[in-house]
């Protein structure tokens, strides 16, 4: 009898974890604490050879089109945002996006 499907399989932002995941300069901790899913969901999926070890054009530029609206979305809830505490989260997640966007650039 075959387990459920793989978490990670069906996450909306496969592609962009695939990439984190084969780029080798995130931990899987910091993955999976950047996409919210547990890293035992992300070893599992890496263990089971079901990550994406290249991307073709389109999915790239639509993994960066996808961090670029993060990006854009994150910076406007810094900017509106009157709690420091929540600015200075969103900061650091627009900064994450933006490493993000620097690795797929860079590969």
């Amino acid at each position: 009898m075959r387990g459920r499907p793989c978490t990670i399989c069906q996450h909306p932002k496969r592609s962009e974890i695939d990439l984190a995941l084969t780029g080798g300069k995130s931990t899987i901790r910091a993955i999976a604490d950047h996409f919210q899913v547990s890293r035992h969901c992300l070893e599992r999926h890496t263990k089971g050879a079901h990550v994406h070890r290249g991307l073709d054009i389109e999915q790239t530029l639509a993994v960066l089109q996808s961090l670029s609206a993060d990006l854009t979305a994150t910076i406007a809830e810094a900017r509106q945002c009157q709690d420091q505490r929540i600015k200075r989260g969103a900061i650091r997640q627009a900064q994450e996006t933006a490493a993000e966007v620097l690795r797929c650039t860079t590969l």
